[in-house]
């Protein structure tokens, strides 16, 4: 079995530190201080457990950084890490499906994170495998997990700022692609391939 990978992105020293003596407990931890050292690691297919990335980066956000990993990464689970409260910030993450919490950050609350991630994994790598599998594009592959997480269609419209119709049009190459006979079913077998991961 691999050892579960995490990805945490912060340019201060000190935080990195402090989170590594929590991550490295429960696997291995890959760092960066920078969005431009961060993006190749989030762009190469590589497997992770979850992202644990700062907002205010040298060289641009967290939250950028994040949007651009879940067009490989769809449902790994992410925390966003911030030393300020903004409204925007919380809503961008929100909207990213992380979670958004204010440095100092309790360890226990790091741990259950972590505890939860390595559970959530199989979910992961296997919506990968259909993304490779059946040629599914981003938004297919975002709307198949998110059904699978228990989202509505109409819930899925309105995060995504898009219509019904347009779901409807993504639901059906989605199904064309897989062969299911509609997405709920693709997602109770994605949830079934996941358990036997």
């Amino acid at each position: 079995m691999t050892r579960p990978r995490f990805l945490v992105v912060d340019d201060d020293e000190l935080v990195q530190r402090a989170l590594g003596r929590v991550v490295r407990r429960y696997g291995e931890m890959v760092t960066a201080a920078a969005l431009r050292e961060a993006l190749p690691l989030v762009s190469d297919g590589s497997a992770w457990n979850a992202f644990l990335f700062d907002v205010q980066l040298p060289d641009g956000s967290g939250l950028d950084l994040l949007a651009k990993a879940r067009v490989t990464h769809p449902v790994t689970p992410a925390m966003i890490l911030t030393g300020s409260n903004e409204d925007a910030a919380a809503n961008a993450a929100y909207d990213l499906r992380a979670q958004y919490v204010i440095k100092p950050v309790v360890t226990g609350r790091i741990e259950q994170f972590l505890r939860d991630a390595t559970r959530d994994k199989s979910i992961s790598l296997v919506l990968q495998a259909w993304r490779i599998r059946y040629g599914l594009s981003e938004a297919e592959a975002d709307l198949l997990a998110r059904t699978a997480l228990g989202e509505s269609r109409r819930a899925i419209a309105a995060a995504r700022d898009t219509s019904a119709e347009t779901i409807k049009k993504q639901i059906a190459h989605l199904l064309g692609k897989t062969g299911d006979d509609s997405l709920h079913s693709a997602a109770e077998r994605l949830l079934r391939d996941a358990v036997g991961v």
